[in-house]
C-alpha cells in the first residue's frame, strides 16, 4: 500500500498517476441540466420604532423555470429560503492517449444569473429613511456520503459511515450552523461528523482519502454545537453575532470553511474577506459581505459581493463529480 502524504485534489492526483503520454484538452461543456438550489436566509432589522415597509423581489422555482415574486415585509423579518432553478454545465476534458481517446468529467459549473428572474436574482428595497441592517445565513441541505467508497484509514480500513465533510449550512457559531439557531426545528436529531483528512492512500487500483480523525457536530436533543438551544433565536440576537464578528470581536466568532490545497480549512472568519471558488481558495478578490446596511431609500441586490445564494457553502453550487 502506498501512501501519498501531500494531499492534492483527487481529480488532479488521478491525472498525475495516469498522464504519461496523455494529452489533455481544454475544458469543454459536455452537457447541461437544471437543478433546484436553495436561497440563503436574509435577516432584516431596523432601529426605527416605526420602520417603513421593505419591498423584496426575488426568483422562485416554478416547474423548470423561475418566476419573479414580490412581498412586503416590516423588520425584524427573515426573507429568502426559497428554491430556484439553476442551469448547470457538466465540464470535462478530452483525454488523448496513444491507443485510447475519452472524455474525463471534471464536475459542474453553475450559470450564475443576477438578471430579473435569473437563478441568483433578489432585490431588497428600503423605502424608509432609517437604515436597515442585514445578515446572510446559509440554507443548504446536509450532504452525506458513504465514506467506505471514498475514505480509508491509515491501516487501510474504511472510515465509519455517516460522516460529512464541509457540507453543512454555513455560517457557523460555536461549531453549529447559525441556521439551526434561527430554526431549531430544522436541526438534525442526530450528531453529525466531519472528517479530518491526512493524505491519500493507494489501495489496489483505487485511490482513497486517508482520514486521521473526526470532529463531532453535536445536534442531539437541544444541543447545537457548543450550546443548548431550547427555542429559536430572535433576529436581533443573531444580528448581534454578525455585528460582533464584523467588529472583530475576540469572543464572538463566525466562521465558514474553505478548501485549501485539498484540505478543509476550518474556522476562517467571515469578516476576513475570503472567497470560495471552483478549484480552491482565493483571498482579497471580491469580498463577500454577510452583514451590512441598506441605507434609506436604496436597494440591495444579489451579486458576487452580496451572496444571497453564492459563496455560502460554495461546493453545493459548483462541485466536482469525481469526489
Amino acid at each position: 500500500m502506498k501512501i501519498i502524504k501531500t494531499l492534492i485534489s483527487l481529480p488532479i492526483c488521478i491525472l498525475l498517476f495516469s498522464c504519461g503520454d496523455t494529452a489533455v484538452g481544454p475544458d469543454m461543456v459536455i452537457s447541461s441540466f437544471i437543478e433546484k438550489y436553495p436561497f440563503n436566509y436574509i435577516g432584516l432589522l431596523s432601529d426605527s420604532n416605526a420602520p417603513d415597509t421593505v419591498d423584496v423581489y426575488y426568483s422562485e422555482a416554478s416547474g423548470e423555470t423561475n418566476v419573479i415574486k414580490h412581498i412586503k415585509v416590516v423588520p425584524p423579518a427573515i426573507v429568502g429560503g426559497q428554491s430556484v432553478n439553476v442551469t448547470y454545465d457538466s465540464i470535462g476534458n478530452k483525454m488523448i492517449e496513444p491507443f485510447h481517446t475519452y472524455i474525463r468529467s471534471k464536475g459542474r459549473r453553475a450559470r450564475i444569473d443576477y438578471s430579473k428572474g435569473g437563478s441568483d436574482y433578489m432585490e431588497i428595497v428600503n423605502n424608509g429613511n432609517s437604515d436597515i441592517e442585514y445578515f446572510i445565513v446559509g440554507n443548504q441541505p446536509i450532504k452525506e456520503y458513504d465514506l467506505r467508497n471514498l475514505y480509508a484509514g491509515a491501516d487501510g480500513h474504511a472510515a465509519p459511515t455517516n460522516i460529512i465533510t464541509d457540507l453543512m449550512p454555513e455560517v457557523f457559531y460555536k461549531k453549529a450552523p447559525v441556521k439551526y439557531l434561527l430554526f431549531p426545528d430544522l436541526k438534525p436529531k442526530e450528531d453529525k461528523y466531519i472528517v479530518n483528512i491526512d493524505g491519500l492512500v493507494g489501495k489496489g487500483n483505487k485511490t482513497y482519502y486517508m482520514y486521521k480523525s473526526t470532529d463531532t457536530v453535536f445536534l442531539k436533543g437541544n444541543q447545537c454545537g457548543e450550546q443548548s438551544v431550547n427555542s429559536a433565536w430572535s433576529i436581533k440576537d443573531v444580528m448581534k453575532l454578525f455585528r460582533a464578528e464584523y467588529n472583530m470581536s475576540n469572543d464572538t466568532i463566525l466562521t465558514i470553511a474553505y478548501p485549501v490545497d485539498g484540505y478543509l480549512a476550518k474556522d476562517i472568519r467571515i469578516s476576513l474577506g475570503s472567497v470560495k471558488y471552483y478549484e480552491g481558495f482565493k483571498k482579497k478578490t471580491i469580498i463577500p459581505q454577510y452583514h451590512g446596511f441598506i441605507v434609506g431609500h436604496s436597494t440591495l441586490e444579489s451579486s458576487e459581493r452580496i451572496p444571497f445564494i453564492t459563496h455560502v457553502t460554495y461546493p453545493y453550487y459548483q462541485d466536482n463529480t469525481e469526489q
